[in-house]
């Protein structure tokens, strides 16, 4: 076996060689991993905004959009009244009429950006689960963020702080609390008395009606419930159906971002495999030496493959690093909400397999190439 000595000094012995490949095995798999985290986070966030206990009331046609859907006001009183199974709380059925809107909110009248608005009654935090963590629920003239919101609406701490003002619609709100939802796109709502909602946005109807029933098993009552009472034109979806849908309404999403970060891998990864050929290729003569020596061509194959991986190992430990620092936990902001990217053991092996794999076929065709021929045509070569 050739000394290892031997193997770590060749790596180094060409310095503006070793930086440009470590940077290309970075690219790569600084690539690689913030694809593979977005997946996961986005993944996970829907994942986690489903209770499969809790029904969601639609308008017929709208079963795949809160912000579209339209039923009437006397949907969450008629479920309640009408519909068996459902969770009570002091005998107050969990039934919330509520309205799902997208508007503008800001830190000033001429500072506003899209965000998501729900217009909720009290019933709302026991029907979807949430988590007061600072402050109050929402009276006449205020509204709650959800731990997530700030991030979405792009505010400063000042601003999102409790007590300050936020604008809706031209209409200025107290912020009168904060709330967690479990890590569920939830959190990038802001919730408002849903009377308020309705007179700002002009409506005459709810968006949906969330029902919590009382176990699994009750909600098909809820779609008996949808299917007998034709005349309230509702469908019953249980969140998590609905979220595992909106999973697949953004895999083009999802695509676009792969497709992305492999096409810009690609190159960088063709310009790491130039660069590995190049150095491998014009050591011809010292293989054959090699060969002359005694040393077998799978020793020197070996010795190679050990080069390759200690300088993609570098890039990869220098890419991981920097998605740890960079990556991991920043938030994503996109239509449903905002997520947080996610690097997980998994995610972190792929970019470790991706830059070994990386180093282990960028040399096998010059490996190949210098150990071939014949000795006397490589002790020959330039």
């Amino acid at each position: 076996m050739l000394p290892y000595s031997y193997t770590a000094r060749n790596v180094v012995r060409a310095p503006a060689r070793l930086v440009q490949l470590v940077v290309g095995t970075a690219l790569v798999v600084l690539l690689v991993v913030a694809a593979a985290a977005f997946q996961a986070g986005m993944t996970r966030s829907l994942r986690d905004s489903g209770d499969p206990t809790t029904v969601m009331l639609l308008g017929l046609g709208s079963e795949n959009s809160q912000e579209r859907s339209a039923i009437f006001e006397t949907v969450p009183g008629v479920a309640a009244a009408g519909m068996s199974g459902v969770a009570t709380v002091r005998d107050r059925p969990l039934v919330s009429g509520e309205i799902y809107h997208m508007g503008l909110l800001g830190p000033a009248r001429d500072d506003l950006r899209q965000g998501l608005v729900r217009g909720v009654g009290p019933l709302a935090v026991a029907v979807h689960g949430i988590e007061i963590i600072a402050g109050r629920f929402p009276g006449p003239d205020e509204i709650m963020l959800g731990r997530r919101a700030a991030g979405h609406l792009g505010l400063e701490p000042e601003q999102a702080r409790l007590g300050a003002v936020l604008y809706f619609e031209d209409h200025p709100y107290v912020i009168s609390g904060w709330f967690s939802a479990g890590g569920s796109l939830k959190e990038a709502e802001c919730w408002l008395d849903v009377q308020d909602l309705m007179a700002r946005s002009q409506r005459q109807s709810l968006s949906v009606a969330m029902v919590r029933m009382s176990s699994f098993e009750d909600v098909a009552e809820a779609e008996l419930f949808a299917t007998r009472r034709l005349d309230l034109e509702v469908a019953a979806v249980d969140e998590r159906s609905y979220y595992r849908a909106m999973q697949g309404y953004m895999a083009p999403v999802r695509m676009m971002v792969w497709a992305t970060a492999i096409l810009i891998a690609l190159a960088a990864t063709m310009g790491g495999l130039n660069t590995l050929y190049t150095a491998f290729i014009a050591r011809r003569r010292e293989c054959a030496v090699l060969q002359v020596l005694g040393f077998r061509p799978w020793m020197i194959f070996l010795s190679l493959l050990l080069e390759s991986l200690l300088a993609t190992a570098l890039g990869t430990s220098l890419a991981l690093v920097l998605a740890l620092v960079l990556l991991d936990g920043q938030q994503v902001v996109f239509t449903l909400g905002v997520f947080e990217l996610i690097l997980s053991p998994g995610v972190l092996l792929l970019g470790l397999a991706t830059g070994l794999g990386l180093g282990a076929l960028g040399m096998l065709t010059p490996a190949l190439r210098c150990l071939g021929g014949a000795i006397p045509d490589g002790l020959r070569s330039a």
